[in-house]
């Protein structure tokens, strides 16, 4: 008999399993059960067959392979191999992670029975941004709905409500550092060897999707960048739904400081074609007038949460049933429809049944499942983009008028509609720049680790550029039946063209001239295709009206949904993400897409009531 054991020196959770996989079990076709022995997993092989030798690696959950090369094991007759686990770790998820500890099986009744005879009004498919509101919202509303998520519960909050660790005196995104351990990588790269991009990007399959992991701005589009986009849904945004989701999600500002108006005064002078105004994030201090608890950053996870939780008709709980851990398979359209998932835990078909059927499964997972279905047409999946950015790393020193020691600064900067008579052009792009970034990133409930990075020498601050872009149409995802769909990505950047880039650089050099600045990295970064997770147009909506058609700057560009993301070809099945923008916007793209899942809850609760 040869032995295996894996000791587990790191930390692997109580509910985790691991397994052993083999070359002569075909890898991943027969994972190899193990017993857990005090602190390590040990694998009996008592078949003549490993005696020829033979090569393994663990896997975590039978999802997550583990590091570096295969383990090579010559098949000698009663010997033990041990492996440990700090030395190689496990890789990222390449699907959704069974998550199944105390807070997943304590939120919810998963005991709780679903008749096979029971219909929905509606089923979201997917609990992200888009998706989780508009579950929310049609469930208040007194719509019987389902929300089917692939992932479990592995945070209940945004991570930013967490505690989590700072890095006094470097410059770090952290309020949402530890994405990079929750997130899975569920499509391939292209295996011919063509130039591909999407290498910063991965996907969230949990409950509230990447909405538990993401900075919280939330920027309206311009009303230049609308005017790419049919005319009645601008005017619907304008009007309404970019009020009503801000009011949802909590916008707020940093408040008016004399160092925040002496940045503006400087901005003014620097650009004075741009409007400028601090940037909205989705942080809730409290409700106005009431001594409530901080909601802090917003996500649909603590949405559906405290909903579901709440157990009161007249906020939506009775009309709404979560289940996590089911991957959609398939779509059966129909007069109801038909959506075929698996429970992932249970490694069982269930089918479920409802009256519409909404995608909210996030760009490429919602072309995925519509490819899947063969739902819409030749587009599904054309034309993925992610806008071009740029940014420069700077810090202020103590030398400059402009360095404060607890100044904390964020502001965009967005190109005005040129007036009549002048020259009618501007900026591709909005400015988004911080100040002291270290702070408005930060909690620091521990006041010792604030004044830490108090004492920093310089400020350390970023400028940004967002630009707008139509899409890309010759970027695509490919679908493999022989790979269940999982989506091949060939999907390129287009970049900054050479004048944008010039002007980019005039901007930075002027505003670091000002500030007293100095570079902390040579040239500019550009966060790659998915690196800021606002890839957008895989099942695209028709734009046939817009202003630019009207003035013959843009094409009439055919989609696959309406403008209500209701598939042109289907009467029941819309699509409620990203996937559906027409373009992409330099505005970050969350507030707009939940404004679209208000306005589509909107819609279905009206269809709904009809008679």
């Amino acid at each position: 008999m040869i032995i295996i054991e894996l000791v587990t020196i790191a930390h692997i959770p109580p509910f985790a399993e691991v397994t052993l996989r083999t070359n002569l079990d075909n890898w991943a076709d027969t994972d190899i059960e193990g017993s857990y022995q005090n602190d390590r997993w040990v694998f009996e092989l008592s078949d003549p067959k490993y005696l020829v030798g033979f090569e393994c690696k663990f896997a975590l959950n039978r999802a997550i392979w583990s590091n570096g090369d295969n383990f090579a094991i010559p098949g000698v007759d009663d010997r033990s191999y041990s492996f440990y686990l700090d030395e190689f770790d496990f890789g990222l998820p390449t699907e959704p992670v069974i998550e199944l500890g105390q807070t997943q099986t304590k939120l919810f009744d998963v005991t709780r029975p679903i008749p096979d005879d029971q219909v929905y009004d509606v089923i979201v498919i997917g609990s992200g941004m888009a998706g989780g509101v508009l579950a929310d919202r049609l469930a208040d509303n007194g719509i019987n709905t389902l929300v089917l998520e692939a992932g479990g519960v592995p945070l209940e909050t945004h991570i930013a409500n967490l505690p989590r660790p700072h890095f006094p005196g470097e410059f770090r995104k952290h309020v949402w550092e530890r994405w990079y351990q929750y997130r899975v990588i569920n499509y391939d790269l292209p295996i011919d060897g063509s130039p591909n991009d999407y290498t910063d990007g991965a996907q969230g399959f949990n409950l509230g999707g990447r909405s538990v992991f993401w900075g919280g701005f939330i920027p309206r589009m311009s009303s230049w960048e609308m005017d790419f986009w049919p005319k009645n849904l601008k005017w619907d945004l304008e009007d309404r739904y970019y009020q009503l989701a801000e009011d949802l999600m909590g916008r707020s500002t940093a408040p008016v400081t004399y160092y925040t108006r002496e940045i503006h005064r400087l901005l003014r002078e620097q650009l004075p074609d741009y409007s400028h105004f601090d940037a909205p994030v989705a942080v809730r201090q409290n409700d106005v007038g009431a001594n409530t608890i901080a909601t802090g950053m917003f996500s649909t996870a603590d949405l559906l949460l405290e909903s579901a939780r709440t157990f009161r008709s007249f906020v939506g709980s009775e009309n709404l049933t979560i289940l996590t851990h089911h991957q959609a398979i398939r779509i059966e359209p129909g007069e109801p429809c038909q959506v075929i998932a698996e429970d992932i835990v249970a490694k069982q078909e269930r089918r479920f049944t409802a009256r519409y059927v909404v995608l909210s499964c996030g760009c490429l997972e919602s072309a995925r499942l519509a490819a899947r279905s063969n739902l819409g047409n030749d587009l599904v999946g054309q034309g993925v983009t992610d806008h071009p950015i740029a940014f420069t790393h700077f810090s202020i020193p103590p030398t400059s008028p402009y360095y404060d020691r607890f100044g904390s600064v964020k502001v965009v900067c967005q190109p005005m509609e040129p007036r009549p008579g002048e020259p009618q052009t501007r900026d591709p792009f909005n400015v988004l720049l911080e100040l002291g970034a270290d702070f408005n990133q930060g909690r620091y409930l521990d006041e010792d680790i604030f004044q830490e990075a108090a004492r920093k020498r310089d400020m350390l601050c970023e400028i940004v550029f967002l630009s707008n872009t139509e899409l890309r149409l010759d970027n695509q995802l490919e679908f493999d039946e022989n790979n269940a769909f999982r989506p091949i990505t060939k999907i390129q950047n287009p970049g900054l063209p050479a004048s944008v880039r010039a002007r980019v650089e005039e901007i930075t050099n002027n505003i670091l001239t000002a500030l007293g600045g100095e570079r902390l990295n040579q040239g500019f970064g550009d966060g790659g295709v998915g690196g800021v997770a606002h890839e957008v147009g895989s099942l695209r909506m028709e734009v046939r009206d817009s202003n630019n058609i009207d003035n013959g700057s843009q094409q009439v560009l055919a989609g696959v949904v309406d403008e209500n993301g209701k598939f042109l070809e289907q009467e029941f099945i819309y699509a409620c993400d990203m996937s559906i923008f027409p373009t992409s916007p330099a505005a970050n793209p969350s507030l707009t897409a939940v404004a679209l899942a208000i306005r589509l809850g909107d819609r279905l609760i009206q269809l709904l009531n009809s008679p």
